[in-house]
């Protein structure tokens, strides 16, 4: 998987982010919508796991799919997060990748290798997210000792 696209929001006064940017981290790749209701449960708690993880190697970023980009930022000023956000609203990407439904994750490996594909969000999803994730970076923190 490798892509650029324009960052949502002005963060660290980049204009885009390239996803091969984070390659040697683990990154969680949701793609979302304002009008999913998944991602008002999944948002908040994918930034706690950025707070949780972040100093071990993990990245979420965030793939904003709305046709509207003001519709977007409307939504991030009502439910701000801590990761870089960015917009894809022709679907491209999503085509190339088969998103089928709303939120739609991609854990990526530290060699950018995809790992998991999730759709969808729900509360009960939290422990086996936050498992897969904290597997994820042992294994990384191992091979890179090795």
């Amino acid at each position: 998987m490798d892509w650029e696209l324009p960052l949502l929001t002005g963060q660290d006064g980049n204009k885009s982010l390239s996803i091969s940017d984070y390659r040697g981290r683990i990154v969680y790749v949701d793609f979302w919508a304002s009008w999913c209701r998944p991602c008002l449960i999944s948002m908040p708690f994918l930034d706690a796991l950025q707070k949780e993880f972040g100093d071990r190697g993990f990245q979420v970023v965030a793939v904003n799919v709305d046709h509207d980009k003001g519709d977007a930022i409307a939504f991030l000023g009502r439910h701000p997060v801590d990761y870089p956000v960015v917009h894809a609203p022709d679907g491209q990407l999503m085509n190339h990748l088969q998103v089928v439904g709303l939120p739609t994750v991609f854990l990526l490996e530290a060699s950018g290798e995809v790992t998991l594909v999730h759709v969808g969000f729900k509360r009960s999803d939290k422990a086996f997210i936050r498992a897969v994730v904290d597997r994820a970076l042992a294994k990384n923190q191992n091979q890179s000792r090795e």
